[in-house]
């Protein structure tokens, strides 16, 4: 891991300049209306994200057949894709893994264009960027920038600031689960509710959510090596690292915050 740690700073440097670039950069990033040169002035909604991530993979073709791929991992509960952008595959090279998503919480879209971000600039900077060069290059990269994708079509359509899933909740008339509080680690224990209307209902069951459980689903039945799990959200400017349930730290926390010092500040 000390031998990789630049390697890591490089990244963070990546994800602080892209979050640091709002409204500057980002923003330019978010202003055409053709997906193979949107440079996101405006934001994507369900349809123009796919498409998006379909230009990228065919821009990344252009470089290396076997680089980019799209996986789909598992389907929304109104039958909408999962897709996950790889970059860094190597066929017959075994590399350590590493983990991206967004969007699990409708509502904040600046995490979805975050995502499409950090695919564009590892797509259009390979070859280009000795630092992004080593990244692809050391590590094979997962990044799925719309966990909820009914809730985010729903923000577009009918309610703005809709955070849940859309799936019905049996005997309520209020929809929808708050995904991030669906996974079964400590579940429902601190930060979330047991009734249905709430923003933070955790729902019936842990995993009740097929976001949630294809996520899960995807990781526990891959051979992957992963090394890093970072979920993007906008609410606030913080790096926020385990645990969540508990005020206990966890036996490695001395050398967690350490590691993230030292990203902060090399970044």
């Amino acid at each position: 891991m000390e031998r990789q740690l630049p390697l890591i700073v490089a990244f963070f440097s990546l994800l602080l300049t892209t979050c640091s670039a709002i409204p500057d950069e980002l923003e330019k990033w978010l202003d055409k209306q053709n997906i193979e040169d949107h440079d996101f002035s405006k934001y994507l909604n369900y349809r123009d994200t796919m498409e998006f991530l379909q230009t990228r993979l065919e821009r990344c073709h252009q470089v290396s057949e076997t680089l980019c791929r799209i996986q789909t991992i598992g389907k929304s509960y109104e039958g909408r894709d999962l897709k996950v952008f790889n970059i860094g595959n190597e066929p017959g090279k075994i590399k350590r893994s590493i983990w991206i998503d967004a969007g699990i919480h409708a509502r904040e879209w600046i995490s979805h264009a975050t995502a499409l971000f950090i695919i564009d600039r590892l797509v259009d900077e390979f070859g280009n960027d000795p630092e992004i060069d080593d990244m692809i290059r050391t590590y094979d990269w997962y990044i799925l920038p719309i966990v909820n994708p009914d809730g985010y079509e729903f923000t577009w359509t009918n309610d703005r600031l809709w955070r849940k899933t859309r799936k019905p909740n049996p005997g309520s008339p209020c929809v929808g689960v708050d995904a991030n509080r669906n996974f079964g680690f400590n579940w429902n224990s601190v930060g979330s509710s047991n009734d249905p209307c709430s923003p933070i209902y955790a729902g019936p069951s842990p995993w009740s959510e097929p976001e949630a459980k294809a996520i899960k689903d995807f990781m526990e039945q891959s051979t992957f090596n992963w090394i890093l799990f970072i979920t993007l959200h906008s609410k606030g400017q913080l790096w926020m690292a385990p645990w969540g349930y508990t005020t206990e730290r966890p036996d490695n926390y001395d050398k967690l915050v350490n590691k993230q010092r030292h990203l902060l500040i090399s970044s």
